[in-house]
């Protein structure tokens, strides 16, 4: 079964209103299991009790990256905080914010 991750660096409300994001994708890409990947650690209880979310894994400031390969990920946020993320992850294909070799804030065409 491929992964896919989902970056979601914000609060617990913006967890909430990427839920429908979630199921879309659960919805596009069956037999996929989704990971999510959070530094807050109400997102991460939400997400551990969310029936979208298979994986669960805590980001940020002296923890690991994602570790293993994603058949995509999804970054969520803008935050240059959160953007170099992305491009840390083994990925075959990446969607959203990340920050460029001179250090700014682009968009896949998708976005």
């Amino acid at each position: 079964m491929s992964r896919l991750l989902v970056i979601q660096m914000a609060k617990l409300g913006d967890f909430i209103q990427s839920t429908p994001f979630l199921a879309a994708l659960k919805s596009a890409r069956p037999g996929r299991s989704v990971a999510l990947a959070a530094g807050d650690a109400a997102v991460l209880e939400a997400a551990r009790l969310s029936p979208l979310v298979e994986e669960v894994l805590a980001v940020g400031p002296g923890r690991p990256v994602p570790a293993g390969e994603f058949a995509a990920v999804f970054h969520l946020n803008s935050a240059l905080a959160a953007a170099r993320l992305p491009g840390r992850v083994r990925a075959g294909a990446r969607f959203g914010p990340a920050l460029a070799e001179d250090d700014t804030l682009r968009f896949t065409p998708a976005q």
